[in-house]
């Protein structure tokens, strides 16, 4: 996995990620795995107030059968001291049946 992180002021803040995983051992009865996924994050705070948005593109190319999928989120969340609290719903555009055609993920991030 590679990513970087830009953040050109204190509003913004861009993140690609690239992760590739391919199997090198185990079972030889169940299918190889050899996938390449993209994530590209860019959040917009709003300052003073602390609420952001975070649009999230993930793309994912399975290379054993050629197919490729598409998932775009959008998270918008509050700062709280030290935790975040967000809501973020998505969809998926042509996903095959293991990955998501929608979802919803909300919960907080409290660092430790």
């Amino acid at each position: 996995m590679v990513g970087l992180v830009f953040k050109p002021n204190a509003k913004i803040l861009v993140a690609p990620l690239f992760l590739h995983e391919f199997s090198i051992a185990g079972d030889h009865t169940r299918p190889d795995i050899h996938k390449s996924t993209l994530r590209v994050f860019f959040q917009y705070v709003f300052i003073p107030s602390l609420w952001y948005v975070l649009p999230e593109f993930q793309t994912q190319i399975n290379h054993e059968t050629d197919d490729a999928d598409v998932y775009i989120g959008f998270e918008i969340g509050r700062v709280l001291g030290g935790t975040t609290a967000y809501v973020k719903p998505g969809f998926g555009l042509n996903p095959d049946p293991a990955n998501r055609r929608w979802g919803v993920s909300f919960g907080l991030r409290v660092p430790f």
